[in-house]
């Protein structure tokens, strides 16, 4: 009997040992299981900040785990995307990606990474559209009345934005070869001295994100002329699009996206694309996403990598056309 017992003993153990293995083998085979860092390449207090601070709140409660904002700013969004592209592919780390880090290429521009074959796609969650805009003192108060007088002025009109071969320079080199006219770039270090200068009338006109364009629109020294998109967007609804004047080939807004590095395992992608498209379809979350100066984008995990084929194509060949030159 004590043989038998002590036999038992051991074997009721041993089970216990073997069930907290198994159950801790579990726990390690349910994604996720601790906090996720969403790499942000850009710094605090913009557009692309608050609207993946957003996601990132909604995105925790939907998988149960913290998401932790890690903003990696610099050098056009390449230095986030290096460290995102570097990380450990578990699915613990994810990249904020936009058009400035997955889009832009050409133009002697080398990235420090490939866009497509370095990251694993997830799906799109915002967009911010652009507006073009001028100083007051301009006598055109409309978008024809402004193509009209570039094309009747003597030196070309000048035109500022957040830097040289960024989106918004982009955009509106898009809109020049549509309209036949010649504006000459300024580049600023940043969207804020460039309204500066458009304030102080010492450029003509300025590239803005939709966001600060609502922000223009109460200042007596701005005047909006358009979005540099192919509808209006629902955040200035009354200000015209480019389709309106008959410009139909320029749709230019920045667009923010969820990827993971390459090789992440698939159930790790298949659960945070699942999530998102949850949060993305939930009326609250374009609320608060308009709230914030950005529009919805909902682009799924089974498109997303043609949407991204499509940008990376459309904006460097804008790129090739304009001879921007990256240094």
């Amino acid at each position: 009997m004590g043989h038998t017992a002590h036999w038992h003993r051991r074997a009721f153990v041993s089970g216990l040992f073997c069930g907290g293995l198994a159950a801790a083998a579990a726990r390690a085979e349910t994604f996720p299981n601790r906090p996720i860092r969403l790499v942000v390449p850009w710094p605090p207090g913009g557009v692309t900040d608050a609207a993946s601070r957003s996601l990132a709140q909604r995105l925790g409660a939907a998988l149960d785990v913290a998401i932790v904002v890690d903003n990696r700013a610099g050098a056009n969004g390449q230095i986030g995307a290096v460290a995102a592209a570097n990380a450990t592919p578990d699915g613990y780390t994810l990249l904020v990606a936009s058009a400035e880090t997955h889009s832009i290429t050409g133009g002697g521009r080398r990235l420090p990474y490939d866009p497509l074959a370095d990251f694993a796609p997830i799906g799109s969650f915002a967009s911010n559209p652009f507006v073009l805009a001028g100083r007051a003192s301009l006598p055109p108060r409309t978008l024809p009345e402004l193509v009209a007088f570039a094309k009747q002025a003597p030196q070309p009109l000048t035109f500022g934005s957040w830097g040289a071969g960024s989106t918004g320079h982009i955009a509106v080199e898009m809109f020049k070869a549509q309209a036949g006219i010649d504006l000459l770039h300024v580049p600023f270090s940043g969207t804020a001295p460039a309204e500066t200068a458009v304030n102080g009338d010492q450029i003509d006109l300025i590239v803005l994100p939709v966001g600060r364009g609502i922000v223009a629109r109460s200042n007596p020294r701005v005047r909006l002329f358009s979005t540099l998109t192919a509808n209006s967007s629902t955040l200035l609804p009354d200000l015209p699009s480019l389709t309106a004047y008959g410009y139909q080939t320029v749709n230019a807004a920045n667009w923010f996206g969820l990827v993971a590095p390459a090789r992440t395992p698939e159930p790790a992608i298949a659960r945070l694309a699942e999530a998102l498209d949850g949060i993305v379809r939930t009326p609250a979350f374009d609320e608060e996403l308009r709230s914030r100066g950005a529009e919805l984008l909902v682009v799924g995990r089974a498109d997303f990598p043609a949407f991204l084929e499509a940008e990376r194509t459309r904006w460097s060949s804008a790129v090739a056309r304009a001879k921007i030159e990256y240094e």
